[in-house]
């Protein structure tokens, strides 16, 4: 019996209930992986490649890729691609597909593809070892999967499992939504922007939410003291913009001062000045001067109801707040994503969701947990504890942010074309520049696994990875070795990643209960603040490099495609 499944908005599938997996039903999944690649939700990429590059807006929003390396158990790949498909057919969105293969490839792993003497230990590590957070999706995740695919020992998996009494995690941090979608808010929110067809009376009614977005990605202020700022708290100092954040919470301990100045980039600065001018030039004289004095007043709210909602007006006019409150301008977000980004398929961020992120920022600079505290106007140095579950989600975002701009904009076209293909293509044909055809021929450089180094001065200044380096230049004419070799960097780079949060997780910890204990000295001490400097500056390198391996897998796949299609 087929089931009417409605997804991706235009598209209408039939998909089996109870589907399992054979070697006869493959054929069946390269057909729907034809389907998705025919109507763009799938991009770059074949069915038999080992990464997949798919939209998580149906046809765009933010392009994730899911791998497909369990080399060792290469076989189980193919299963993987299928139970993809299936869960796409089944109308699950690309990043929680992306979270349930991860786990499901980190337990075959564990378990030696569950291999029967695995089943008790998998048991414990993940009752003992997975985070609180993730245990009841370890389980769910793998029992789901086997309904699909079932192991040799796969029932002893399922009794062991069944067993356990852990219950879905309820978080007493507010939830961050999963980063492609946090990225795919900034894409969607930039792209408004700077389209030059957009309404005027738009953007000014959304600027409020770009001045939000630039301003609390960085200064993690509450969404009450972001809405209750004021004209007078900007001023140009020196040449230098500088923002005056007031604290919304009244008693604090002596190292929380009541206010603090913090340093903005000048554009943010010409950004908040534009919406002053902006908010003056629509100010009439029946408003108070107190209203006036705030950078979101009322009156700014009032001009984008129209008339015919006599409710919402009689509340403006006659209402007590002379602000935006905080419920307003989540109620100004929920419209953007109505009105602007049209999707249900990505969650929604709050007000406070950039607090988090903020936070999570100033960690990942290796700033101490008193400084943090003072600038967050946490009370207890704990607090910052709430925040940990975040900054993976965090530094994933930050990730695939770093990648798409250096796939964009620093990668130069002839780092992935012949010279013979440069010569045809209209940009080149338009220019005939030398230098770009000198630099596709690759005799003029040293040759290097994978590549070829650009740099004069090699070996000097080499790296222990070629593919990391910025002289590196890829060898075209053997593309399927090189996307091997950008996946066993990525996978190396990615184990590193984990291994190096894991440490700083512990040194963070170390370094906030030492700095608890002596909370009067007010000080930092300074081996352990070095190491959480070190570690933090590792993660951001490694970071660095799994950002440009991944533009340069996207890059490689999205050739190698054209070559297909051609």
């Amino acid at each position: 019996m087929a089931d009417e499944v409605h997804i991706f908005d235009n598209h209408t599938l039939h998909i089996e209930n109870d589907e399992k997996f054979s070697v006869e039903v493959t054929d069946h999944y390269k057909e729907r992986f034809k389907f998705y690649k025919r109507n763009g939700i799938i991009e770059g990429c074949q069915y038999n490649d080992r990464s997949w590059f798919l939209w998580t807006l149906g046809t765009r929003g933010t392009r994730l890729r899911l791998s497909f390396d369990l080399d060792i158990f290469s076989n189980v790949n193919v299963v993987l691609k299928c139970y993809t498909l299936l869960l796409m057919d089944n109308g699950l969105t690309v990043g929680t597909i992306a979270r349930k293969l991860k786990i499901i490839k980190e337990s075959i792993f564990k378990t030696n593809l569950y291999s029967e003497e695995k089943a008790e230990d998998f048991y414990e590590y993940v009752l003992l070892e997975v985070p609180e957070s993730f245990k009841y999706s370890h389980i769910t995740y793998n029992l789901e999967f086997f309904d699909f695919f079932m192991p040799e020992h796969g029932e002893k998996f399922i009794s062991r499992l069944m067993e356990s009494d852990v219950k879905p995690y309820q978080s007493k941090t507010r939830a961050l939504p999963p980063f492609e979608d946090i990225l795919a808010f900034s894409n969607e929110l930039y792209n408004f922007f700077l389209n030059e067809e957009t309404s005027s009376v738009l953007k000014e009614k959304y600027l409020p939410i770009f001045i939000w977005w630039q301003l609390t990605m960085f200064i993690p202020m509450r969404p009450h003291e972001f809405v209750q700022l004021q004209k007078s708290d900007l001023k140009k100092v020196n040449g230098q913009y500088q923002l005056t954040v007031k604290r919304s919470k009244p008693k604090y301990p002596n190292h929380i001062p009541p206010q603090t100045e913090f340093h903005i980039k000048q554009d943010i600065g010409e950004l908040i000045e534009s919406y002053i001018n902006l908010s003056e030039h629509y100010c009439t004289v029946d408003i108070s001067a107190e209203e006036r004095s705030y950078l979101f007043p009322m009156y700014m709210r009032a001009r984008y109801y129209t008339k015919h909602n006599k409710k919402v007006s009689k509340i403006i006019s006659h209402g007590k707040n002379i602000h935006t409150t905080t419920d307003m301008f989540n109620s100004l977000l929920k419209f953007f994503y109505k009105e602007v980004i049209q999707s249900s398929d990505i969650e929604q961020l709050s007000a406070n969701s950039t607090r988090h992120l903020a936070i999570c920022n100033m960690r990942m600079q290796g700033i101490d947990p008193l400084t943090i505290s003072q600038m967050a106007g946490h009370a207890s140095l704990y607090t910052q504890n709430h925040y940990a579950n975040h900054l993976e989600t965090f530094l994933e975002s930050k990730v695939r942010l770093l990648s798409e701009q250096i796939k964009n904009k620093q990668m130069k076209i002839t780092d992935f074309y012949t010279k013979e293909e440069v010569e045809n293509l209209p940009v080149v044909q338009n220019l005939k520049t030398e230098s770009v055809l000198n630099r596709t021929n690759r005799s003029n450089f040293q040759q290097i696994e994978g590549g070829y180094c650009t740099d004069k001065g090699f070996p000097n200044n080499c790296v222990p990875n070629c593919l990391l380096c910025p002289f590196f230049l890829l060898d075209v004419e053997n593309r399927e070795n090189t996307l091997r070799l950008l996946d066993e960097t990525s996978g190396r780079l990615n184990k590193q990643y984990k291994d190096q949060l894991d440490a700083y997780y512990i040194v963070f910890q170390k370094l906030m209960s030492n700095m608890n204990q002596n909370k009067e000295q007010q000080n930092t001490p300074i081996d352990l603040n070095e190491q959480v400097n070190s570690v933090t500056k590792s993660i951001n390198k490694t970071i660095e490099d799994i950002a440009r391996t991944e533009a340069l897998i996207m890059q490689v796949s999205e050739k190698n495609q054209g070559n297909e299609e051609n």
